[in-house]
């Protein structure tokens, strides 16, 4: 399988792993009660939905665009409808600018790492400021159940990761014994001429 079929793949898979991830972060949202944290859950939901038609209608380069940006504007925004720096969907960033640089590469992921600074700075200010006083405060269970999806999303999408890399430098590896052996074979030939 070359390259950009195993990237389709890890983006299906990671578009897969967020609906999943959305729709149990939703259960834990309602059943919580803090209805305002269902943007974060809502959002994640649409990227993967979308992100998979995209797929399938072949617009691979698009669904990935979208995966990454559109994961990092969920990822960002959602502590401005919850509660700022206390919101636990900011543990995603680091899956999210992973996500980036494995589907749109390092440049993307560098200036979503430098655009998510001050967007951090701006809600430490306004939480200071006290704009999100009360808001979405989740319990402590729910809270661990969010945080323990995320961890989740993260551990599946790095399986898929590394499945994806393994798959890639198996075929390197497949590539340089073929190499090899018509080397060699080139050897002989030269030796016989």
């Amino acid at each position: 399988m070359d390259g950009a079929a195993l990237r389709r793949r890890f983006a299906a898979n990671a578009c897969r792993v967020c609906i999943a991830g959305a729709l149990i972060g939703t259960a834990v949202v309602i059943l919580s009660g803090t209805w305002n944290l269902l943007l974060g859950a809502g959002g994640v939901f649409t990227l993967g939905c979308v992100g998979l038609v995209l797929l399938r209608l072949g617009y691979e380069r698009f669904a990935f665009r979208l995966l990454a940006l559109g994961g990092w504007v969920v990822v960002v925004a959602e502590p401005a409808f919850s509660n700022g720096l206390y919101s636990a969907m900011l543990v995603a960033l680091p899956i999210v600018l992973l996500l980036a640089a494995w589907l749109m590469g390092i440049r993307a992921a560098v200036w979503l790492g430098v655009a998510t600074v001050p967007v951090l700075f701006v809600y430490a200010y306004l939480q200071a400021a006290g704009a999100f006083v009360g808001q979405g405060e989740l319990p402590l269970l729910p809270r661990a159940l969010i945080l323990a999806i995320i961890v989740l999303i993260a551990a599946a999408l790095g399986y898929f990761a590394t499945r994806t890399l393994d798959e890639q430098l198996g075929a390197v590896e497949e590539a340089r014994r073929e190499l090899e052996a018509n080397l060699a074979q080139l050897a002989k030939r030269d030796e016989e001429l």
